[in-house]
């Protein structure tokens, strides 16, 4: 059985990324090409695939932080909010930018923007917010 994720993954790259400092958020950045596979019926990318993106992609950035026991499997999300802003017509590259705005032992908020690459016009927005659901690993 093939999933939902099996047919978006092939087309996510990895673009870069910044570690967490004390004047920096953590970022990461990915790039992701529209495929038909991906529209709705106008020719656009799907509301739910583009949830889907933001999801992988925002909780990719837990990644630079986590570590047994503190984000290790990267939670579970508590809340995923897409503001969809301009269509991503089919064909389009974009760019995913994340953004881990706060993180707390339990807790960690990420911020997510979706640029067109060609152009760099935003196109969406997401805040997604994470719960650490790890165990003691000792």
């Amino acid at each position: 059985m093939r999933t939902w994720l099996a047919g978006i993954i092939p087309h996510i790259t990895f673009v870069s990324s910044t570690p967490q400092s004390k004047d920096q958020n953590a970022t990461v950045t990915f790039r992701f090409a529209v495929q038909p596979e991906h529209s709705n019926g106008f020719g656009n990318l799907h509301g739910g695939c583009n949830s889907t993106l933001f999801d992988f992609c925002t909780s990719a950035v837990l990644g630079m932080v986590n570590e047994p026991g503190f984000f290790f499997w990267f939670g579970v999300s508590r809340q995923l909010n897409v503001t969809y802003l301009k269509p991503v017509p089919v064909g389009e590259s974009v760019l995913i930018e994340s953004e881990l705005v706060h993180i707390g032992k339990r807790m960690a908020h990420i911020k997510g923007r979706m640029r067109s690459e060609r152009n760099g016009v935003l196109l969406c927005t997401c805040e997604h917010d994470k719960v650490n659901t790890d165990t003691n690993m000792l």
